[in-house]
């Protein structure tokens, strides 16, 4: 759990004039004029002042503002088309700037400059909340007739304020998120449980079991991070019996190395091995990569081998085995989420939200507004991969 460091009181930062500080327009003003675009953009603006003052269509400063006047609500049009927010209505515009990774003030200022309209925070809550029945609708839909033959389990680490009456105390919130790739190969927020603040006993229960009672068919293959309170093949099957869950490769060997004392120095020579046991194509070759002498290194990290023996369990083993290299590169080395998903943990971050259920608001309008339209195109190479996906369960039966 990250802790908050302390800054001696011999090195603490001078305390700030209050009368130096920026205003919310000045302090704009000063990012804007950092900004390599903005001497070009001054540098048009005088010279076509100059072009038209020589052709004697300005001739005092009185003239020159006139035509500057005008453009202020261009300019403002502009930024309302560049920032997604022109055309629609206050609720859309609050929403569509925060879920592009803007916070809640930025959103309010934005909105000031941009369209003279004023938001006050009890304002905010009650926009998000408009979108409530939405997203509950969504939340809670039959999931009987969907299936999703690939399924990632991805763990956001999320660090949000415990809430209004605490602003200065931070709470861990972790948000589960089940993604799934159809038998079309279009990638799907199946959907997401987000643990209140300081609740630390979820860890995936309370998403497996709300998948299992809207009725979500048993996915193939499983696949996500590591987890050692979690992901193991016992518990899984308790909600997906009839599924293959393999843990990501990457994760897995970042997660178990820690265990491999630094002053070894071959935690490199530890991860190939991992890699190794991925590659493993028979069980005999699998099998070889765990038969280590009594005088190899590894052999005298005590439990280490045992971890690793319970993570790739022999039913583990077998699914690992007979999954072809372009599911193997695709679910449990390369998912096709990751980048897309990173991002909404600085949006809910920085948002300036507290409320768990207002953040799941927000997490649903991500999806619907941001990766929808991302995750348009099926899948690269999915005509093969339906192939592989065909094979695998020929061998699993």
């Amino acid at each position: 759990m990250p802790t908050t460091k302390k800054t001696p009181a011999s090195k603490a930062a001078p305390q700030t004039n209050t009368s130096t500080k920026f205003t919310a327009a000045e302090q704009a003003r000063e990012e804007l004029t950092a900004d390599t675009l903005w001497p070009q953009f001054k540098g048009k603006v005088v010279a076509s002042a100059c072009r038209l003052y020589k052709k004697g269509k300005l001739k005092t400063a009185d003239d020159i503002s006139a035509m500057l006047n005008p453009l202020q609500n261009e300019l403002r049009d502009a930024i309302g088309i560049a920032t997604g927010i022109a055309g629609s209505d206050i609720r859309d515009k609050l929403i569509t700037l925060i879920v592009n990774d803007c916070s809640l003030s930025k959103a309010s200022f934005i909105m000031q400059q941009v369209a003279g309209i004023s938001i006050s925070a009890e304002e905010a809550k009650s926009i998000i909340l408009a979108h409530q029945e939405e997203f509950t609708d969504w939340y809670t839909a039959s999931l009987k007739d969907r299936y999703y033959p690939l399924v990632f389990l991805h763990k956001n680490y999320v660090v949000i304020p415990v809430g209004e009456e605490h602003p200065n105390t931070v709470g861990h919130s972790y948000m589960y998120t089940a993604l799934g790739i159809t038998e079309d190969g279009m990638r799907e927020v199946i959907s997401f449980h987000m643990d209140p603040p300081l609740n630390h006993n979820g860890h995936y229960i309370a998403l497996l079991r709300q998948l299992t009672a809207r009725g979500l068919p048993a996915p193939l293959l499983i696949t996500g991070k590591y987890e050692e309170d979690f992901f193991c093949q016992t518990q899984l099957k308790e909600f997906f019996p009839q599924s293959y869950f393999i843990p990501n490769r990457k994760d897995t060997a970042a997660k178990v190395s820690k265990e491999v004392p630094a002053q070894i120095g071959r935690r490199q020579e530890y991860k190939n091995i991992i890699k190794s046991i991925y590659n493993s194509h028979t069980l005999e070759q699998f099998d070889k990569e765990f038969d280590f002498d009594e005088d190899y290194w590894w052999y005298s990290l005590d439990g280490l081998n045992d971890t690793l023996r319970e993570v790739f369990c022999p039913e583990v083993a077998k699914a690992l085995v007979n999954t072809p290299d372009g599911l193997r590169k695709l679910m449990f080395e390369n998912p096709p989420f990751g980048k897309e998903v990173e991002r909404i943990e600085p949006i809910l971050m920085q948002s300036g939200v507290y409320d768990v259920t207002q953040l799941s608001i927000l997490m649903h309008q991500y999806y619907e507004q941001v990766l929808r339209k991302e995750w348009q195109r099926t899948v690269s190479s999915w005509s093969r991969l339906n192939g592989d996906l065909q094979a695998f369960a020929q061998a699993m039966q």
